[in-house]
């Protein structure tokens, strides 16, 4: 056997202080890696919560276009029964639907989306101001008109409705 080579017994021996260092520290450890697992499951959550804000806020946008859009049908056939007075109510109320479902979903909304419903608003504004006053009389082919600005109005509601609705099929 060599010399220098000494067979030393080695031994452990460990104090009440130092036994509940260790357990300490194993509790840490579970405690920390349970901190890691509720981290990851809030985020998650959170990420669920935004996703599913995000679909409703797309789905009330959606439906406040949706919901614009037999105003302007009924307009349409208040315009073909010549009730004046209706025509106005309805037209003003569908003009600040129209405004308000723009405005609360501008960032959804494309360019080209953006000028159909620009033309839909001019189609509004045509329709109030050709709107008779104190009795008149308007000529057929201004009734037809104003008939015809409904259905581009109907058509551009429907059409921007349509692919909100659509923007949730796409992301599930």
């Amino acid at each position: 056997m060599n010399p220098n080579l000494q067979e030393t017994a080695w031994h452990l021996s460990l104090g009440v202080s130092e036994i509940i260092g260790l357990v300490g520290l194993v509790f840490g450890l579970v405690g920390v890696g349970f901190a890691i697992q509720q981290n990851r499951k809030a985020k998650s959550a959170d990420i669920a919560v935004a996703e599913f804000r995000s679909k409703l806020f797309k789905q009330r946008v959606a439906q406040q276009f949706s919901d614009i859009a037999p105003k302007a049908v009924a307009l349409a056939g208040q315009i073909r029964a010549k009730d004046w007075p209706g025509c106005a109510e309805l037209a003003t109320t569908a003009g600040a639907g129209l405004s308000n479902a723009t405005g609360f979903c501008a960032r959804l909304i494309t360019e080209d989306e953006r000028e159909s419903l620009e033309l839909a608003a001019s189609s509004l504004e045509y329709i109030l101001e050709a709107l008779p006053v104190d009795g008149q009389q308007l000529e057929a082919g201004v009734v037809q008109e104003m008939t015809r600005k409904c259905m581009i109005i109907v058509y551009t509601l429907e059409k921007v409705a349509g692919r909100l609705k659509s923007l949730d099929e796409w992301e599930e």
